[in-house]
């Protein structure tokens, strides 16, 4: 048997050795298998007004939240977003210590995190001005993990009405 590990967290809970039964637990963990479930977990959690452009290119926000095996607590619930026609605005990126939703953890005397106000992550205008989008009921804070998701989307602008 070949059998390989690594000190990583994700990997310490499964050793790899060349027995069928262990290559079918790695893909659902690390390989094919993780990514249907990332892709089954999509969701709508922000998007702009109706009269925003067709679905292809109307300013979106896509996230899938999951809480993933072998990970530690503090680090949950795991997500990853993508976003159609999303404005960065750098402007509004100020340098922290300290995450602001996780306060202490590996503090930095460098000021190595980052801030982000809000305005920071929008869409962008629509006619006649205005922060013309909805939010999904699931877009707050419990969706994202303490560890920068959370201070990240505290930049997000987006006030208009719940999504149906």
């Amino acid at each position: 048997d070949v059998k390989v590990s690594t000190s990583g967290t994700l990997f310490k809970k499964y050793v790899l050795t060349d027995d069928r039964r262990n290559w079918k637990s790695c893909d659902e963990h690390f390989g094919w298998g993780i990514w249907e479930r990332w892709d089954a977990a999509v969701e709508l959690f922000a998007q702009a007004s109706a009269s925003a452009g067709n679905q292809l290119s109307k300013p979106s926000l896509f996230c899938r939240v999951l809480n993933l095996p072998g990970q530690p607590k503090a680090t949950r619930p795991h997500a990853f977003c993508n976003a159609i026609n999303l404005v960065v605005d750098p402007s509004l990126v100020f340098p922290l210590s300290s995450l602001k939703h996780r306060p202490g953890y590996k503090k930095s005397k460098l000021n190595s995190y980052n801030g982000y106000r809000k305005g920071t992550f929008a869409f962008p205008q629509q006619p006649g001005g205005g922060d013309d989008c909805q939010r999904s009921p699931k877009f707050t804070h419990s969706s994202f993990p303490r560890d920068h998701l959370r201070d990240i989307f505290d930049g997000f602008q987006c006030s208009g009405p719940s999504l149906p």
